[in-house]
């Protein structure tokens, strides 16, 4: 155990990593380094709220827990970590290797804006999780930590209500000044700190399980003061996870509710009353959210549905090095720009079916210069094309206003799961394929949108996506798969089953401190993160709570797991 005058010390990293950096934000400008990419608009800097400040705590956060590792000679206790710890550890250089083979070195390392997945933040996440490891086994009473925790909640639940009912706190006063001048959202949407509301889901997943146990704890230990306070910050997170209208977070939570109330289902017997009672009362708040916004949560899943619109008559358009293939009612057609300059022509296949297509000659800007092309008119789309660039190869101008080569992605599900989940599908049909380029090493740490097939134009304009880039494939797994590594996705996926697998096998005959119901509830949280994971990505606005609550689940467990299975 540590010494007393230790405690505050060691404890501050982690109360800083699970309550005070979800709530971190402020305007930051930074420059993009991707101004010439032609999947991406010609921004040079981008502005962002609620990434760059959780990662300044993110980093300073390591470093403090890096000097305390040190001066705590932990490399003396390694022989008390449990094997399967070694597999995150592999993951870190799987991650180390990739980004050094990324084409966008610099990036991998940092991270892209609007994402900041980078290098230096998978490392920082093996950080956390190593020290909260570390920590929670030197460590007898967390209770400082459980009370830091559930104030965090508070304020965030406090601002998801702000936002529910149009009066954003972020936006107010001098807060607004201090934050940058942020403009109010009015969308009922809850956000909360957390950059986009489906990680609202992702967070409630994480911590619900938390105010559960606590709840159970503080009954059973006769504390109703403590208990009501729980209680409370159950309802905020549940308001804040119907008020997000993340589907994704409300199954997450369903489904490792479910799998917690089979494994403590003594407890679920015991309480059953009050369960029944909760229950009620969570489908009050949910019906009196839907009926707040006018029915938008019900029908928010009535939208979950597939779809057709894949087998347009445009089925897609390459440009070749040599002519413009169209694939047209299941037949092909094409055509070619015969001269230069000014007296250019265009010559196309002979079939009546070019009368749905109209083309025009036009001037169009490449750089400085002014080349020639032909404007082709589909429906109500415009497709600008030319051979003119000094190559003698075909380029399509795109809707950021750049020359890009058109091609027909290959996809790895039907047309008709493309709209499955808020077109997720339309991204992992795509991901999916490109996994067999990425077997040893990744693309590199958010390196995902310089890979994923954004020139596949016709099957974007198909589903409203011209303006839409993906940097992110939404699934933790297939972005671990594509960005380091499919050997270090297998790695992963290993040692969160062995790490579940142990916790349940540890989780055995009653809990007695407060210690044991907060470790038991983190692997109800892991599950609801893990589902989660297959909707969301991993991002520095939840994920490190999650690798922290991993960290200390993995450490808490380590004496139960011996005694249980030796």
């Amino acid at each position: 155990m540590m010494k007393k005058w230790d405690k505050w010390i060691t404890l501050a990293p982690i109360a800083l990593v699970l309550a005070f950096l979800p709530l971190v934000v402020g305007r930051i400008n930074s420059k993009t380094y991707t101004e010439n990419e032609p999947w991406l608009p010609a921004n040079a800097v981008e502005s962002d709220f609620f990434l760059y400040g959780k990662l300044f705590v993110l980093f300073f956060c390591c470093l403090f827990m890096i000097v305390i590792l040190a001066r705590m000679r932990f490399w003396w206790q390694i022989h008390e970590m449990p094997k399967y710890l070694l597999l995150p550890i592999l993951y870190g250089g799987f991650a180390i290797a990739s980004s050094l083979h990324a084409n966008h070195l610099f990036l991998s390392v940092r991270g892209m804006t609007g994402n900041m997945q980078g290098l230096f933040v998978i490392l920082s996440y093996l950080v956390v999780f190593f020290y909260s490891f570390f920590w929670v086994k030197k460590t007898g009473n967390i209770s400082i930590l459980i009370k830091i925790l559930g104030v965090s909640i508070g304020i965030l639940g406090v601002i998801g209500i702000s936002q529910f009912f149009g009066f954003d706190l972020l936006s107010m006063g001098f807060v607004k000044e201090f934050l940058g001048g942020r403009k109010a959202r009015v969308s009922h949407f809850i956000y909360l700190t957390l950059y986009h509301w489906n990680y609202v889901g992702s967070y409630v997943a994480l911590l619900l399980p938390v105010t559960v146990a606590m709840i159970v704890y503080f009954h059973e230990a006769g504390k109703k003061r403590e208990r009501t306070f729980w209680f409370v910050l159950f309802y905020l997170l549940i308001f804040c996870l119907f008020g997000s209208q993340s589907r994704t977070g409300t199954l997450a939570v369903l489904v490792s509710f479910c799998i917690g109330g089979v494994k403590y289902r003594n407890k679920v017997c015991q309480y059953k009353r009050t369960i029944l009672c909760v229950f009620v009362s969570v489908l009050a708040i949910l019906f009196f959210c839907n009926w707040y916004i006018t029915g938008d949560i019900f029908g928010k899943w009535q939208q979950v549905r597939f779809s057709t619109k894949g087998s347009k008559k445009l089925s897609y358009i390459e440009t070749k090095d040599d002519h413009v293939k169209i694939r047209y009612k299941k037949k092909n057609y094409s055509f070619v720009i015969e001269g230069s300059g000014e007296n250019i022509t265009l010559k196309k296949t002979p079939d009546r079916k070019w009368k749905a297509f109209s083309f025009e000659k036009k001037a169009f800007a490449d750089g400085e210069k002014t080349v020639y092309g032909y404007e082709m008119k589909y429906k109500k789309s415009v497709w600008r094309f030319t051979n003119q660039r000094g190559d003698g190869k075909y380029y399509y101008l795109n809707a950021n206003g750049k020359w890009d080569l058109c091609i027909r992605a290959e996809t790895a599900l039907p047309s008709w799961m493309n709209e499955v989940a808020s077109l997720r599908g339309f991204v992992w049909s795509r991901t999916i394929p490109l996994l067999k380029d990425y077997v040893l090493l990744g693309a590199g740490p958010d390196q995902f949108g310089f890979v994923f097939p954004h020139n596949d134009y016709v099957a974007r304009y198909q589903y409203d996506l011209l303006t839409t880039y993906y940097k992110k494939p939404h699934n933790y797994y297939l972005q671990m798969g594509i960005e380091t590594g499919c050997l270090s996705l297998v790695l992963m996926l290993a040692f969160f089953v062995i790490f579940l697998k142990r916790g349940f096998a540890a989780a055995k005959g009653k809990c007695h401190t407060q210690k044991e119901y907060f470790i038991r509830a983190i692997l109800i949280s892991v599950l609801g993160y893990l589902f989660a994971g297959m909707f969301n990505d991993s991002m520095v606005v939840t994920a490190p709570v999650f690798w922290c609550l991993l960290g200390l689940g993995a450490g808490g467990m380590g004496d139960r797991v011996r005694n249980t299975i030796s």
